[in-house]
């Protein structure tokens, strides 16, 4: 697929100014939406094949290489990313969709940000000249004003690698409980259970502890409606079942904008030691795991 090179990544259309290069969407109001990797990528398919259709296929091979990913993962991005735009503009349509082939970006793209209200349209390397034609001390302040200007960007580039970098070892957030017993009636022991994960979990900043009311009439498919309502971006799943006469506690966490679980762990239920062992997976091999 030929994607677009990185001087191509800055867009005006329909009043918005998307910054594919950053991941970020903003408009006139001054009103942003930060883009998800998985977002992004489906975004830079979509406008470089605007006004085209882009296949479920092109979508699947950009975004998710080598994975086998479900129909209904790319439709739930999809309708995010479209939640995303209308709360930025009400009143634009952006992406059509094509049954059964895929979709296509429909607004007029212009290369380049939404111009600012104009103030002064003079450059200023043209008002240094008029101010003083040929003056030594005019070649003097551009220089110093470029010479700011790359200070900044490097700064400004500094500053975001920093932010990367605590980004990629900072803790995972937004977490989200899934009650064991969400869909049917507790038996006893998933009482036991739900009350230890909820004991441990209390103790990480970030975690959204549900109730069985909050997932009444979701428990089939939760995902959409924790990463909307509650914005929970990953989701611990539990269950109690039984392996070779012992019963086991299966721990699953799931990305809750593509519904495809990142981790799992186990841990055997022993009630003397219930709460120790699922701090242990909890950190090692679920939430905390490098």
């Amino acid at each position: 697929m030929n994607m677009m090179n990185n001087n191509k990544s800055l867009y005006s259309c329909a009043g918005l100014s998307i910054d594919l290069g950053l991941g970020e969407v903003k408009n006139p109001a001054g009103d942003s939406w930060r883009l998800n990797p998985i977002n992004q990528r489906l975004l830079m398919v979509l406008i470089d094949r605007a006004g085209e259709l882009a296949t479920r296929q092109e979508l699947f091979d950009f975004v998710w290489p080598n994975q086998l990913v479900s129909d209904d993962v790319l439709t739930r991005a999809i309708s995010d990313i479209r939640t995303q735009l209308v709360k930025l503009n009400s009143t634009e349509k952006f992406i059509e969709t094509l049954p059964k082939r895929g979709y296509r970006w429909l607004p007029e793209l212009t290369a380049g940000l939404v111009a600012a209200t104009p103030v002064d349209t003079v450059p200023v390397e043209e008002n240094l000249i008029e101010q003083s034609p040929g003056a030594p001390h005019s070649r003097v302040s551009l220089w110093r004003m470029l010479l700011i200007y790359v200070v900044i960007a490097a700064l400004a580039t500094m500053s975001i690698s920093a932010w990367l970098s605590w980004k990629a070892h900072m803790p995972l957030l937004h977490v989200a409980l899934v009650p064991i017993f969400a869909g049917a009636e507790p038996s006893e022991t998933e009482e036991s259970v739900d009350r230890a994960l909820r004991d441990v979990l209390r103790a990480y900043p970030g975690v959204h502890l549900l109730s069985r009311n909050a997932m009444s009439g979701h428990a089939e498919n939760p995902f959409p409606y924790l990463y909307r309502e509650f914005d929970a971006h990953w989701v611990i799943e539990s269950r109690v079942v039984r392996i070779a006469g012992q019963e086991v506690i299966e721990l699953g966490l799931v990305d809750a904008q593509t519904g495809v679980e990142q981790r799992a762990a186990s841990v055997r239920l022993d009630s003397n030691k219930l709460q120790a062992n699922l701090l242990r997976v909890l950190d090692r091999e679920l939430i905390f795991a490098r």
